[in-house]
């Protein structure tokens, strides 16, 4: 990240009441994508984030420049790597066995329950709707399973599936970590004018 950091404005600081100054970087400087930006889609297209990734891997991938990677870290609001981007899969199992002790723990261990109705026309194959709620350990002991024909007042005839799930710890961790897979990338064709306006905005 050093070339990102040397777009910043230097500033004169003193640590002894105005006796001797040095020049130093002011990394306090922040500037972000507008929200308009954001939101323009024909700017950006999605892209999901493969294992082992890093941003500045990416950067490269796509700009030909690792130190870009900024780029991407901006548009998408991520100011801690550690934390919001995807561990690679030899992380995340290194993340699990310290935080639960064991793969085989986590997967034993109930993080949440889930209740699930599924509403479907009768004699198709269309969903109309799907609700899926989390209940608790108790509210799960008492679901009973199974699938029953509801006839709505204009005659239409739906069926309703009840199930009930569980969700391991392992799971809950791999979905956490693969719901920070995707991603909005800059086009390459607009970088030149995000440059120019970031070292406007940074400078003044």
């Amino acid at each position: 990240m050093s070339r990102y950091f040397s777009y910043f404005p230097q500033r004169l600081y003193s640590l002894d009441s105005g006796e001797t100054y040095q020049i130093i970087t002011d990394i306090l400087k922040r500037v972000k994508f507008d929200d308009t930006i954001k939101n323009e889609s024909v700017l950006y297209y999605t892209y999901s984030i493969q294992d082992g990734e890093r941003p500045e891997i990416l950067a490269h991938k796509i700009y030909g420049d690792e130190e870009k990677h900024w780029m991407i870290l901006l548009l998408n609001d991520i100011v801690d790597i550690k934390e919001q981007w995807p561990l690679s899969y030899k992380e995340l199992n290194d993340h699990i066995i310290s935080t639960y002790g064991s793969i085989a723990t986590a997967q034993s261990t109930v993080h949440a329950y889930y209740k699930t109705l599924t509403y479907k026309i009768l004699n198709s194959d269309d969903t109309v709707r799907v609700e899926k709620t989390q209940i608790t350990s108790t509210q799960y002991a008492a679901v009973v399973e199974g699938t029953e024909t509801l006839v709505l007042s204009d005659g239409t005839r739906y069926t309703l599936q009840t199930q009930k799930t569980q969700q391991s710890k392992y799971d809950y961790e791999i979905a956490l970590n693969d719901s920070k897979r995707e991603i909005k990338v800059l086009k390459k064709q607009y970088v030149n004018n995000v440059m120019k306006n970031f070292q406007d905005l940074i400078n003044v």
